[in-house]
C-alpha cells in the first residue's frame, strides 16, 4: 500500500469542489466558535489533555439512571428498578414530601439522585428519615442530593445564593453520610437549555465550581472534600462528536479548576460525571424521532466516559411521559450497555485525532470564557452573571437563525415532517420573567407553533394547502417539487400536484380546480426565463394570493421582472423558511 499523500488528497478534493472554498465547504463550524476540520492528522499540542481525560475516564459500565418527575407514581419508579435501572433520578426544586417519596423506594437496592435543589440540608434529613423507615443504614445509601444553587438562580430567577445557602450546603458536605452520596451539584446545563453552546455550558459549570470552591475555602472545607461530595451534571445533546468531547473536556477542566484552588492531584478531586439528555432538542411533533436523539445522546455520553447517564422519555415534552416512553428511555441504555458493550473499553474515543483536537479546543474555549466571567466578578457578581447571559443570548440568536433557515435540521419538524404524525403534550409556555437570565427553551417551538396553527385549521375543516405548479416532465420538476412539499409540510400545509405540464393554461386551470389560493412554481432553471413571468402573472390573475418560485433568481434584474409579474417569494436551500411560512400562514388566514 502506498503511503497516504495528504497533498494529493487535498488536490483531489479541491478539484471536486470546482473552485469553491475548501474551508467553507469541508470544515464544519460548530457552536461556540469551534470548528470541526474535514480531516484531523495530528495529535493535540497539549498532550496533558489526552492523558488527563484518559486517566479520569470511567472504567466498566456506567450507572443507568432513570429520570422521573418528583410526582411520578410509585409503580412507575419500581417498574424502572425491576427492568434494570441502577438509580432513580427525581427532578424537584423542593425537599417537601421527599421523605415520603424516598421511603417508597428500596434504598438498599437502588441509588437515589435528586436534581434541582437549591440546598441539600433538608433533603439529607428527608433521606435519613426514609432510610430509617426502610431500616437501611444511611451510610449504605448512595446517589446524590445535588444542591445546585446557581442553576436555580440563572434558570428559574431565584435570588443569588447567600452565606446561608452555602452554610447549608457545606453543613451537608461535612455531615456523616455514605462516601458515595454526593450533596453538591455543579452544572452548566442551564446554558444549553437556554440555547447556548457546549462552550458556554462548560464555562458555566466551571464558574459554578469556582464559586463553590471559594465558598469552601471560606469555610475551611478542602478542595478534595468538596470534589468528592460533588456530582457534575453535563448535557448530552444531538451532536455525537461534540457530546463526546464535552464529557472528556469536563473531566480535564474540572481537574484543572480544582488544582487552581489547591487540589493535590486529579484522582483525589475526581467528581462523578452524570450525563443528562438535553431537553431543548426534543420535539412534540413526531416524537418517535426523539428515540433516535436519545440513542445518540446515550451513545455519546457512554463513549465520552460519563459515570452515569439519564435519557428522557420520547413523549415527555409538554406533559407526563407514558409507560412506553419511560420503558424505552431505560431500555435504550441497557441495550447500549449490555448488547453494544460500550462500557467494556475505557475512554474508547481516546487516540482519535478528531476527538482529541475537539476536546482540547473545547477546553481552551471554555476556560477562556470562564476567565471572562471571572474578570467580571464571577457568578457571585451581577456583572459576571450578565456577561454569561449575554454570551448565551448571542449563541441562541445565531442557532435560532440557523434553525429557521434549516441549516440545522429538526428531523420530523422542520425537515421530513409527517402531517399525520403523532403529537404529544401541550405547547410550551413562554418565559417572560426578566429576572430569569437563562430561560429554558426548546428549539422546535417556533416550527411547532406553525404546525399547531395549521392543525387547528385542519381540525375545523380543510387543512390549508398550496398548489404545486410543476412545469415540464417529472425529471425536470420532481426535485424542487419534493423540496417544496417538504418545506410546506413543515408549516402544516398540504400540497396539490397536478403531475406536471408544459402548458401554462393547463396549470392555471388545475390551480383553479384545486380551490387553493397559493402556488409554488417548480421546474428547472433552464425553463424559468420565459415561463415564470407568464405563469406567475396568470396564477395571480386566477386568484393566487401568493406565488412562490422554487429556486433562486439568476440575477437582480430577473428577480425584479419576476416580482413585477406577481412572484411574492423565492424558496431555496438556506432561505429563511420559517419566516416565509409565517407570512404564508398570514396570507392564507391561518392564525397562530
Amino acid at each position: 500500500m502506498p503511503e497516504p499523500d495528504l497533498g494529493r488528497w487535498r488536490s483531489l478534493v479541491e478539484k471536486t469542489l470546482r473552485g469553491a472554498s475548501f474551508e467553507r465547504k469541508m470544515n464544519r463550524p460548530l457552536p461556540g466558535g469551534l470548528t470541526l476540520p474535514a480531516l484531523s492528522t495530528e495529535r493535540p499540542s497539549d498532550a496533558s489533555v489526552e492523558q488527563t481525560a484518559r486517566v479520569l475516564s470511567r472504567t466498566g459500565r456506567w450507572e443507568v439512571a432513570a429520570l422521573h418527575p418528583a410526582n411520578a407514581p410509585t409503580d412507575t419508579l419500581l417498574a424502572d428498578i425491576e427492568r434494570g435501572a441502577d438509580s432513580i433520578v427525581l427532578e424537584t426544586s423542593s425537599a417537601d414530601g421527599l421523605a415520603e417519596l424516598l421511603g417508597r423506594l428500596p434504598l438498599d437496592r437502588v441509588g437515589v439522585v435528586v436534581r434541582g435543589l437549591r440546598t441539600s440540608g433538608d433533603a439529607l434529613s428527608a433521606l435519613g428519615k426514609a432510610a430509617e423507615a426502610r431500616t437501611v443504614p444511611l451510610d449504605m445509601v448512595w446517589g446524590a442530593l445535588a444542591a445546585d444553587p446557581w442553576s436555580a438562580t440563572l434558570a428559574h430567577g431565584e435570588d443569588a445564593p447567600d452565606d446561608a445557602v452555602f452554610d447549608d450546603i457545606f453543613a451537608a458536605v461535612e455531615a456523616p453520610r455514605s462516601p458515595h452520596l454526593a450533596v453538591v451539584g455543579a452544572s452548566g446545563m442551564a446554558a444549553t437549555e437556554a440555547g447556548g453552546s457546549p462552550v458556554s455550558e462548560l464555562a458555566l459549570l466551571l464558574a459554578s465550581g469556582a464559586s463553590l470552591l471559594r465558598a469552601a475555602g471560606a469555610r475551611d472545607v478542602s478542595v478534595e472534600r468538596l470534589a468528592q461530595a460533588t456530582r457534575l451534571f453535563v448535557g448530552a445533546g444531538r451532536d455525537q462528536l461534540l457530546t463526546i468531547a464535552l464529557m472528556r473536556a469536563t473531566r480535564v477542566c474540572w481537574a484543572r479548576l480544582c488544582a487552581a484552588f489547591g487540589g493535590t492531584e486529579a484522582m483525589a478531586t475526581r467528581s462523578r460525571l452524570h450525563a443528562v439528555q438535553s431537553s431543548c432538542w426534543l420535539t412534540r411533533h413526531d416524537p418517535w424521532v426523539n428515540l433516535l436523539r436519545s440513542t445518540m445522546a446515550g451513545f455519546s455520553a457512554a463513549v465520552g466516559g460519563a459515570d452515569a447517564v439519564s435519557l428522557r422519555a420520547y413523549d415527555s415534552v409538554g406533559g407526563a411521559a407514558g409507560s412506553l416512553g419511560q420503558r424505552m428511555a431505560t431500555n435504550t441504555q441497557l441495550l447500549l450497555a449490555e448488547e453494544s458493550h460500550l462500557g467494556v473499553v475505557s475512554d474508547p474515543a481516546a487516540g482519535s485525532f478528531t476527538v482529541e483536537q475537539l476536546t482540547e479546543a473545547l477546553c481552551r474555549a471554555a476556560w477562556a470564557r470562564l476567565q471572562q466571567i471571572e474578570a467580571e466578578g464571577g457568578l457571585d457578581h451581577p456583572d459576571g452573571r450578565a456577561h454569561l447571559a449575554g454570551l448565551v443570548a448571542e449563541e441562541r440568536q445565531l442557532l435560532g437563525r440557523a434553525i429557521d433557515k434549516r441549516k440545522v435540521a429538526l428531523v420530523g419538524v422542520s425537515d421530513f415532517p409527517s402531517l399525520s404524525g403523532l403529537v404529544v403534550g401541550e405547547a410550551d409556555a413562554v418565559e417572560t420573567d426578566a429576572q430569569v437570565l437563562l430561560p429554558p427553551m426548546r428549539h422546535a417551538d417556533g416550527w411547532e407553533a406553525l404546525r399547531d396553527a395549521a392543525d387547528a385549521k385542519a381540525a375545523s375543516g380543510d387543512r390549508p394547502g398550496v398548489f404545486l405548479a410543476t412545469w415540464g416532465p417529472l425529471s425536470r420538476h420532481s426535485a424542487r417539487a419534493m423540496f417544496s412539499t417538504n418545506l410546506l409540510q413543515a408549516g402544516g400545509l398540504r400540497t396539490v400536484d397536478p403531475g406536471g405540464s408544459d402548458a401554462i393554461g393547463a396549470l392555471v386551470s388545475a390551480f383553479q380546480e384545486s380551490g387553493l389560493s397559493a402556488a409554488v412554481i417548480c421546474g428547472a432553471d433552464a425553463d424559468y426565463g420565459d415561463v415564470v413571468p407568464a405563469l406567475a402573472k396568470e396564477l395571480r390573475a386566477a386568484g393566487a394570493l401568493a406565488v412562490w418560485v422554487a429556486g433562486r433568481a439568476p440575477d437582480a434584474d430577473t428577480a425584479a421582472v419576476w416580482t413585477e409579474a406577481g412572484v411574492t417569494d423565492l424558496v431555496f436551500l438556506g432561505c429563511d423558511a420559517r419566516d416565509l411560512l409565517s407570512r404564508l400562514h398570514h396570507t392564507l388566514g391561518v392564525s397562530a
